[in-house]
């Protein structure tokens, strides 16, 4: 377990274990490892689990919201809000995604962004716990005076109190009342959390809370110099400085009952998966192009690379006139070019020193699968041969996966691989992507 820090103290993030019955493709146990993997805290393997689905249906809003979680948690913050703002591209009032990259921006010291996003989240889902108390938090806390606003504090924490009483409501309540100058009532709020913290067998976590207590006593508030790696600030004589980089004192919450308006309790509650729409999800003609090399090796190091770190890359072997063989490697996969220009921008951001946006509207797919264990199995044997596949969920509502090779603008560019694969064994089909 992680102890409530002082570096940033915000509301976990929000990590719900859905039911994937309801889920439009059935990849139930690529998402639920993916999940089990953040509550390990094995981050880089689920961004990698959560990656792959990501490729396979790259309008899976909950799968690009829980790799920003991963990513937030590996610190990738730049990463993480990219995730969160592509799901909320996709799904505008899909408040989790909203709360998530508030604390991202948080992190970074961006408290006016987070603010915003906490205050949207709240406007979609009043009863939200979580983002009541990150909001409160931050106008408790922040050592910005610009920031601080202990009224509206105090307003927003009792809201999650009502909401639930919970260690971490009751833990804001309490740096909201001295945020507002009134000790004795944060005195008796944080003697509250810390009775929750014994009744519910944390004593691991313990120091925190007292530490908050101590300081209330002192009549000193808690200041947070958010975005930076300082400890907090006080003038509370013997204040411990407080571990970890998370607001609540727990690893992201893995629920397990229907979602209710109250935070997570020990055993965690449970929220149930929105089903997905297996409609038709369009055309993806457009990715971008960041490398070319004439040894196919090479080319299949540098996109596994860039998918184990969470990139949609794949490559697309060509033989160019006058020049050869060559294998491009791509990111990305979009339906217009306005799509690819924001993700090619972010690319750019991350330092690639080539981006080349290219319309490649067709790929040769090799087969089609029923589900994302058989597409994981079948791109596996693909990559023995030599390939690198990638899939995308059928686009005519048949809940299934289409496995595919590179990205043409032509049957014609794309006949040297139709033939190589035809001569493996392989039944393929030229189709739009």
């Amino acid at each position: 377990m992680i102890r409530r820090t002082a570096t940033l103290r915000i509301a976990t993030l929000v990590v719900l274990l859905l039911w994937c019955s309801l889920r439009g493709f059935a990849e139930e146990d690529g998402f639920e490892k993916g999940l089990a993997l953040i509550k390990a805290r094995e981050y880089a393997r689920a961004i990698e689990v959560f990656s792959e689905l990501i490729d396979m249906i790259p309008g899976d809003v909950e799968a690009y919201n829980y790799r920003g979680v991963a990513r937030t948690y590996q610190k990738d913050y730049d990463g993480a809000i990219s995730d969160y703002t592509t799901a909320l591209k996709l799904k505008p009032e899909y408040a989790e995604a909203l709360h998530n990259r508030g604390f991202a921006w948080a992190k970074k010291g961006n408290l006016d962004s987070a603010l915003a996003d906490f205050s949207r989240a709240i406007e979609l889902d009043p009863h939200f716990l979580d983002a009541h108390n990150s909001k409160a938090w931050i106008l408790a806390t922040s050592a910005d005076q610009r920031f601080r606003d202990g009224k509206e504090a105090v307003r927003l924490a009792q809201k999650a109190v009502a909401i639930a009483e919970t260690i971490d409501s009751l833990d804001t309540m309490a740096a909201a009342y001295a945020a507002n100058g009134q000790f004795d009532q944060a005195i008796a709020s944080q003697k509250k959390a810390i009775e929750l913290v014994v009744r519910q067998n944390r004593a691991a976590e313990m120091d925190a809370y007292v530490d908050h207590l101590v300081n209330y006593k002192a009549h000193q508030p808690l200041r947070i110099s958010y975005g930076t790696d300082q400890k907090p600030a006080s003038d509370a004589p013997g204040t411990k400085p407080l571990e970890a980089a998370a607001k609540a004192q727990k690893a992201p919450v893995v629920p397990k009952a229907p979602k209710k308006p109250a935070a997570p309790k020990t055993p965690p509650a449970t929220a149930a998966r929105p089903p997905k729409s297996t409609g038709n999800l369009g055309p993806l003609p457009y990715t971008i192009q960041v490398s070319a090399y004439r040894d196919s090796q090479k080319s299949l190091d540098v996109a596994t690379k860039l998918k184990n770190n969470g990139d949609p890359a794949f490559t697309s072997p060509v033989l160019i006139p006058g020049k050869g063989q060559w294998h491009r490697v791509y990111i990305g996969f979009y339906q217009t070019l306005a799509e690819a220009k924001k993700a090619a921008g972010r690319l750019k951001k991350r330092n690639f020193s080539y981006t080349e946006i290219v319309k490649k509207p067709l790929a040769v797919q090799v087969g089609m699968t029923d589900s994302y264990k058989d597409a994981r199995e079948f791109k596996a044997r693909l990559r023995d041969k030599g390939y690198m596949a990638y899939s995308l969920l059928d686009r005519k509502g048949r809940k299934k996966t289409r496995i595919l090779i590179g990205a043409y603008d032509s049957e014609n560019e794309a006949r040297q691989l139709i033939e190589r694969l035809q001569k493996d064994g392989f039944t393929v089909t030229v189709l739009p992507r």
